[in-house]
C-alpha cells in the first residue's frame, strides 16, 4: 500500500543542498499485516520481536508500535523478501514507557 500524495520533507528538514534528498514514492513501503486485530493489544509475533530484539541488540521496543513493526521486519527478512545482506534503516521512535503497562506479559 503506497501513501497518498504529501510532503516528503518536514519543515525542520535542512534544504536540499545539505545532501538530504527527497524520498520518492517507490522508496516508501507501508504494509498491513503485523498490527493484530486491536490497537494496543500485542500479538505473539510482537512479543517474540520484543524479546529477540532485546536479547540480540539490547534495544528496548514497545508492544504498541515498535514491537509490531519489528515483527514485520523480522518476518520480511526471514521470508527472504528483504535479503539478509540488505541495508535497512529502522526508525525507533521511542515508546519504552509503554512497557510498564504490559509488564505482566514479560515474566
Amino acid at each position: 500500500m503506497r501513501p497518498g500524495p504529501r510532503s516528503r520533507r518536514s519543515p525542520a528538514t535542512p534544504p536540499r543542498s545539505s545532501g538530504c534528498p527527497d524520498l520518492r514514492d517507490a522508496e516508501i513501503d507501508v504494509r498491513p499485516g503485523w498490527a493484530g486485530d486491536h490497537y494496543g493489544i500485542p500479538v505473539p509475533s510482537t512479543l517474540d520481536a520484543i524479546r529477540l530484539t532485546g536479547s540480540l541488540e539490547g534495544v528496548i521496543i514497545d508492544p504498541v508500535y515498535e514491537g509490531k513493526s519489528m515483527a514485520g521486519l523480522i518476518d520480511l527478512v526471514r521470508s527472504g523478501e528483504i535479503g539478509r545482506d540488505s541495508t535497512v534503516l529502522y526508525a525507533h521512535l521511542g515508546g519504552q514507557p509503554a512497557l510498564n503497562a504490559y509488564s505482566g506479559l514479560f515474566p
